[in-house]
């Protein structure tokens, strides 16, 4: 104990004997104060994103002493607040943020966010709309995710859905506007565009247990059970212990008539493929053999290399056994379905030249 004293005592001498006081820094030689408070708002941050509230507040104060005027520093002081649960306080250190600077496209992002927290949806819309409007603002995509959120909190689906896509529209890759906007999709059972827009998801190849949930979801309400059994299937297989995989089994359990043990899902799509009516009279043999050569090498593509697809086996795990990208796979075998490979089909695995 005696030592755990002398150690706080320490500290608190260092940071005395470390600090200069505001008078000795603005006699010191090109003192600038605007400087010295962002370099404490910064400090400020970091301290609260490592959970030390104390030399937060202290930083922070210090940034306010420099430079009462500065924005950014009631912005600072606004998200402290907001982080411990003062939100009366952190109302007013933003919205003198907002006095001092109506302009920043930053703080009224920021600002938003604050009042879609406390349930103040019209005022947090005003905005984040005000954000997006600003000329040079580059987060219009996290703008639009936020309006998403607001509208979901007050069960405004068709808006939030809106939102999700304008998001998408200024950031395509942005990964949780797309989980949300094909979970809302899943919860209108559009079933359509749920498919179109996950099958857009995995060709940057993300795959994980929510991918494959939602393939569960959708095409058991497009109609295809064994296809929809059978990505279960696939979800039991590769993450046995997530709550996704006992979400399937739930819902198996909640089936009011026997379900059948599911086919492996290659089978089930060798089945799909072999069932597939004749070609009408009069289609063109050239589209046949387009087909066919979208799976099989010919003699020109040399040096081409290919997989057979075994019984059990999916795009994922070949993916990983040559460490290419499901993507990749995808656009070299002309799919657009991750499902659509089947037992014995021949799948290129390297980039034609």
């Amino acid at each position: 104990m005696r030592k755990f004293l002398i150690i706080n005592v320490l500290c608190v001498l260092c940071a005395c004997s470390s600090q200069p006081t505001q008078t000795e820094l603005q006699q010191q030689q090109g003192f600038d104060p605007v400087e010295a408070a962002k370099t404490r708002i910064s400090l400020g941050l970091t301290y609260l994103k490592n959970d030390n509230y104390k030399q937060a507040k202290f930083n922070l104060d210090k940034a306010l002493q420099f430079a009462p005027e500065l924005a950014d520093v009631h912005l600072g002081l606004g998200y402290y607040y907001q982080h411990v649960g003062d939100n009366l306080l952190a109302n007013k250190s933003y919205q003198t943020a907002i006095n001092l600077k109506p302009n920043d496209a930053n703080i009224a992002n920021s600002y938003g966010a604050f009042l879609c927290q406390t349930g103040d949806y019209p005022r947090a819309k005003k905005y984040f709309l005000q954000a997006i409007a600003s000329p040079n603002y580059i987060r219009a995509a996290e703008t639009y995710e936020n309006l998403a959120l607001c509208s979901q909190n007050e069960g405004l689906r068709e808006e939030s859905i809106r939102y999700l896509e304008q998001a998408l529209q200024h950031d395509p890759r942005r990964s949780k506007s797309m989980v949300m906007l094909i979970q809302l999709l899943i919860e209108d059972k559009n079933w359509v565009k749920a498919k179109q827009r996950l099958m857009t998801f995995e060709k940057a190849g993300t795959v994980s247990a929510d991918t494959i949930w939602f393939w569960v979801q959708i095409e058991k309400g497009l109609g295809q059970e064994e296809r929809s059994q059978a990505y279960g299937q696939m979800l039991i297989q590769m993450y046995p212990t997530h709550p996704n995989t006992k979400k399937f089994l739930a819902m198996l359990k909640q089936q009011s008539t026997p379900v059948r043990e599911p086919k492996p899902f290659t089978d089930v799509i060798e089945q799909q493929s072999q069932t597939q009516p004749e070609p009408a009279v009069g289609q063109s043999i050239a589209d046949e053999s387009e087909s066919i050569n979208k799976s099989e090498p010919t003699a020109e593509d040399e040096g081409a290399k290919y997989h057979t697809v075994k019984a059990g086996e999916n795009l994922y795990r070949i993916s990983l056994k040559y460490n290419v990208r499901m993507a990749k796979l995808l656009e070299w075998n002309h799919l657009t379905d991750a499902g659509a490979i089947y037992s014995g089909m021949k799948l290129r695995v390297n980039a034609p030249k």
